[in-house]
């Protein structure tokens, strides 16, 4: 063949296309072409594009299904991270949940059992001051009424004419006697016996009246404690028991939180993994984007296709 032979002409122009844009596939196919029949290289032309033309529809079927599944595992990814950030939240704020609930309960339990021994002394101290009034009042009473008897003797006595027994009578010589205290005053009706039990009846009486009233006050004191006691303790003891429902149920919640966290923990990784062992390998592409794969495989499919034009109108 001379040079302007189909075979030279087809050469020519596929090693300048191939030097164009890049192309082993094109460049071989120059060499072959000078070295082999017309009708063979037609064929292998032929050939090549059907094989290039199931390359590309391949590689954009493998596309397809890279922009596909990486779009899936994106969404997975970004749902997996937020559902295990949001449950790794709610378990954070359970446990918090739970450790107030049993920072409560131990309060109520130590404030139950001092109320318990509040109680306990007050009643203890009460029953005691109790006695010691009652006692008062009786040997008070008693007294008073030994004075009465005491008075009625004295009237009486005194009513028969003996009074001046009982007065203070002036010495021999006409004088009364010294005092160390000051100026002495003798006795009289008035201010003698009968004075001085009138005082201690009254005295004895008064002391029986302040101890009734202050043993009133301190039964209704002491009743009114009871009162307010029992209430704040029935308020102490259900908030406990609420409470404790409260934190059996947040322990039920945080077990099936903590699984929950796991679950999305696993599917996480999983979706990752995949990512990483079957993804990445097939689509992240090695230097040359998936565009630019199939514009240089159709840059050479038109090619193949001008020189199989230049073969068939020789």
């Amino acid at each position: 063949d001379g040079e302007d032979s189909p075979s030279d002409r087809v050469a020519s122009f596929l090693r300048k296309r191939g030097e164009e844009i890049g192309s082993k596939i094109l460049v071989q196919l120059a060499e072959v072409s000078q070295a082999d029949p017309f009708a063979k290289i037609k064929k292998m032309i032929s050939d090549m594009i059907t094989r290039l033309e199931k390359e590309a529809a391949e590689e954009k079927t493998k596309n397809a299904w890279c922009v596909e599944n990486m779009k899936k595992n994106k969404e997975e990814t970004e749902h997996y991270t937020a559902l295990s950030e949001k449950l790794s939240a709610q378990k954070d704020k359970l446990e918090t949940e739970i450790a107030d609930a049993k920072e409560l309960i131990a309060k109520l339990t130590k404030e139950l059992e001092e109320l318990a021994k509040a109680v306990e002394g007050a009643s203890t101290n009460r029953a005691a001051e109790k006695q010691e009034n009652e006692t008062t009042i009786k040997e008070s009473t008693v007294a008073s009424a030994a004075i009465q008897d005491a008075l009625e003797i004295l009237q009486k006595y005194y009513g028969g004419g003996s009074a001046a027994a009982l007065v203070q009578q002036p010495d021999a010589e006409g004088s009364m006697p010294a005092y160390e205290g000051g100026e002495y005053k003798p006795m009289t009706e008035s201010n003698g016996v009968l004075g001085l039990l009138q005082v201690l009846m009254e005295e004895m009486d008064g002391l029986v009246s302040s101890t009734k009233a202050a043993e009133s006050d301190a039964s209704e004191a002491h009743k009114e404690f009871l009162k307010l006691s029992k209430k704040s303790t029935q308020e102490k003891k259900t908030l406990k028991q609420t409470t404790e429902v409260q934190q059996a149920q947040l322990e039920e919640d945080l077990v099936d939180k903590k699984d929950d966290l796991t679950e999305a923990k696993k599917s996480l990784a999983a979706v990752v993994k995949i990512k990483k062992d079957s993804i990445d390998p097939q689509c992240i592409a090695q230097g040359v984007s998936f565009a630019e794969k199939q514009e240089k495989r159709q840059e050479e499919i038109d090619s193949l296709t001008e020189a199989l034009k230049i073969l068939n109108e020789m």
